[in-house]
């Protein structure tokens, strides 16, 4: 179970600020992309770039404390890979200083137990671990059988610390046949939280998409829908997922084109790229801002332009991160309850 500190903000959260964000009409949750750099070359994936050069931890600092300043009250820290970052346990006990609910995702593969140890001592509240399939694919090298070993350090370092561990799949059309028995393995050995995520396009328009990853064919389709109904039954069994069962069944209309679904970036969450510079969501072509020229009104101001590109970047993009945090938001006392049932 988490302590108690990371559940009074867990609380405060779901029952204050995001009441708070929805009140205001303004974003509470930034997912911020502290490197461009990966030591991983996954099929699905459009962010990394080994070009790009890391800020230093003061200017990520002087972000930090901007964003507080801004009304966000929630960071999720993303990459490329967070944890190449030598000064990654700094900016997370930073941000937990400042007050902020921190999560950050990792494919886990520079772990040890010297590390995972200085991580949980940062106050972080979520560590989320990606794994895509049972034996390792050429399309990721994020699989069980690699992963085991740092999930067992997780665990005991989470029944220490009291921090959050979840688990991540990402669906596509070349795992699609081994997500249940993923699924399952992670269930029966470790009963821990889980959410998946459905392959999402390039939205930024210019990277080339792997078209053997997405559920194009009829059968394909056919087979998407087979597996997200078995998702649901394990739900229904006691099967941790975190996401909601609307997520679910708006998954199966997402993959035949029937869903008219309303994003929540812009509304609740933006995201920062690793210089700083302000985007709608990742990928996307940055606007022309940096958080430390925008105001608490920013995304207001630029309602029209965002609803101009959700009118198609929805109908390529069914983001996992931003149907359930929506949920969140739209239903805090449901997601307070199903967030400690599934811990």
């Amino acid at each position: 179970m988490p302590s108690l500190k990371r559940s009074y903000k867990a609380v405060r959260f779901c029952l204050f600020d995001a009441v708070r964000a929805r009140a205001l009409q303004r974003p509470l949750w930034v997912h911020f992309y502290l490197t461009r750099r990966c030591n991983l070359n996954c099929a699905y994936c459009s962010v990394k770039d080994n070009t790009k050069k890391d800020i230093s931890i003061d200017e990520v600092k002087k972000i930090v404390d901007r964003l507080y300043t801004l009304g966000v009250r929630a960071l999720a820290f993303f990459g490329g890979e967070p944890t190449l970052r030598m000064d990654f346990c700094e900016i997370l006990k930073y941000a937990d200083k400042k007050g902020f609910l921190t999560f950050f995702t990792t494919n886990g593969t520079l772990l040890n137990e010297k590390y995972i140890k200085e991580i949980a001592e940062t106050g972080v509240d979520y560590i989320e671990l990606s794994i895509d399939s049972i034996f390792s694919h050429e399309y990721t090298k994020k699989d069980y059988a690699r992963s085991k070993r740092i999930m067992d350090l997780l665990i005991k370092y989470r029944d220490e610390y009291g921090f959050i561990l979840k688990t991540h799949t990402v669906l596509t059309n070349k795992n699609i046949d081994t997500v249940i028995e993923t699924i399952k393995k992670i269930d029966d050995e470790y009963k821990i939280p889980l959410t998946v995520g459905y392959v999402c396009r390039s939205v930024d328009m210019t990277t080339p998409d792997d078209e053997s990853l997405f559920f194009n064919s009829e059968e394909s389709k056919r087979k998407l829908v087979k597996v997200v109904d078995q998702i649901i039954e394990l739900k229904k069994n006691g099967a941790k997922f975190m996401d909601p069962y609307s997520y679910f069944e708006n998954m199966k209309k997402f993959v035949y084109g029937k869903l008219d679904w309303h994003c929540m970036a812009g509304k609740y969450s933006f995201s920062v790229d690793y210089d700083g510079s302000v985007q709608l969501c990742n990928g996307m072509k940055p606007f022309d801002a940096n958080v430390f020229s925008i105001d608490k009104d920013f995304f207001k101001k630029k309602k029209d332009e965002i609803e101009k590109t959700k009118a198609w970047c929805t109908k390529i993009c069914f983001s996992t991160c931003h149907n359930t945090t929506t949920h969140m938001i739209d239903h805090p006392v449901d997601s307070m309850i199903s967030h400690y049932k599934n811990l």
